[in-house]
């Protein structure tokens, strides 16, 4: 029951992270793809540079408060990218809320699906 509880928990804190992403999702999808094709590496004090020329990502900062940790990024990275990869590369729209919830709120299953 311990390791269920345990499953739970990450996937509510990896379903919240995702969301506080989808404002900054227009400006975060350059940098996922950048990511994942090996253009970005992590420096050594944990800010994203360009792997020609090692200057700084103009979102470095945004991510760094986003996703603490690179593998939070790479996981996101991969969710919200895996159609862009598939060969799908149109830009994903951000899911607009279902009716019966707040308004502030996103149904991330659906913004990842999408």
């Amino acid at each position: 029951m311990k390791a269920l509880t345990v499953i739970r928990s990450t996937a509510i804190a990896k379903a919240n992270r995702l969301q506080k992403l989808h404002p900054h999702l227009a400006t975060l999808r350059p940098a996922f793809r950048a990511f994942l094709n090996g253009h970005i590496f992590v420096g050594g004090r944990g800010a994203y540079r360009y792997r020609a020329d090692k200057s700084l990502a103009p979102w470095s900062d945004l991510a760094r408060s986003l996703f603490p940790r690179v593998e939070d990024f790479a996981f996101a990275a991969a969710v919200m990218e895996s159609d862009a990869l598939a060969g799908n590369p149109e830009p994903l729209e951000p899911a607009a809320p279902a009716p019966e919830k707040a308004a502030g709120r996103v149904n991330v299953i659906t913004l990842a699906a999408a």
